[in-house]
């Protein structure tokens, strides 16, 4: 993937096949997350969310690296550090397992562009078939899948935070966002925090506006909330489509959002 495809959202983050099956997941199950005998299928008014443990052995990492195109290891080639390093590996050779999964392709024959905003897409003969997005966080990613629109996702470690809570909420939360943040007990604000936080991510991140948007005025609350969260749009801020946002619990300490267009009816997880 070409390096100006770099994730849109880095600057923000800074401030505030038989891989698959051999990788071993250092992250505890939840319910909600399914191990699927074969390959799922994926239907139109679906989206599937899979959950990838950024951990390989040396054997895996090597079989991740070779599916990489010649730009995607020279970015490897890059990192500073180790684990840096391989988290890239492991996170786009999965990527490309998983697409080509769908797409009955060779994972190394897939070829990505991006858009203006920077979001990374399908090209060539692939290119309208699937929509995704990718996320991490430690050594945890989420990639977004759907044949029925865009698709955003976002996740973080609920961790402290070297920044100001309260200034990035004035910043990035409405009013409402932050007087419901004020009242919630102490112990609970971050985890209240980062579930606001990555559904406004995982918004702008399907809507494709990137940098442009205005986060505080994007209002999705901090509640947890089951069922999917209908996004209210200030009037100048009209979105490319209506959306809905569910949130995640990918596993301990961590907390996740995927924004889909209104017409998609099932989330699926998989792990």
């Amino acid at each position: 993937m070409p390096a100006e495809c770099r994730d849109i959202l880095v600057r923000r983050k800074r401030q505030a096949g038989s891989s698959l099956d051999r990788a071993a997941m250092a992250i505890n199950d939840t319910s909600a997350w399914k191990k699927p005998d074969r390959f799922p299928n994926l239907a139109d008014g679906q989206v599937h969310v899979w959950r990838i443990a950024l951990t390989a052995t040396a054997d895996v990492e090597a079989e991740l690296t070779g599916l990489l195109a010649a730009d995607e290891r020279e970015r490897a080639g890059r990192f500073v550090f180790e684990e840096h390093r391989r988290r890239f590996v492991v996170c786009r050779g999965k990527l490309r397992q998983i697409l080509a999964n769908y797409l009955v392709e060779s994972p190394a024959s897939l070829r990505f562009c991006c858009e203006a905003s920077g979001k990374p897409l399908l090209d060539g003969k692939n290119a309208n078939e699937l929509s995704f997005n990718v996320a991490h966080a430690a050594d945890l990613a989420l990639i977004a899948i759907s044949r029925s629109g865009p698709v955003g996702v976002d996740v973080e470690a609920i961790r402290p935070l070297t920044a100001d809570l309260w200034g990035l909420a004035q910043e990035h939360f409405s009013p409402r966002e932050r007087s419901e943040l004020m009242q919630i007990a102490e112990q609970d604000r971050l985890p209240a925090f980062f579930r606001g936080w990555t559904r406004k991510e995982a918004i702008i991140k399907a809507d494709g506006r990137g940098l442009a948007a205005a986060l505080d005025q994007i209002e999705v609350g901090l509640g947890e909330q089951i069922e999917p969260i209908a996004v209210e749009f200030p009037p100048d801020q009209a979105p490319r489509a209506t959306w809905r946002v569910w949130s995640l619990e990918p596993a301990a300490g961590f907390v996740g959002a995927v924004a889909v267009p209104h017409t998609i009816e099932t989330v699926e997880y998989y792990c």
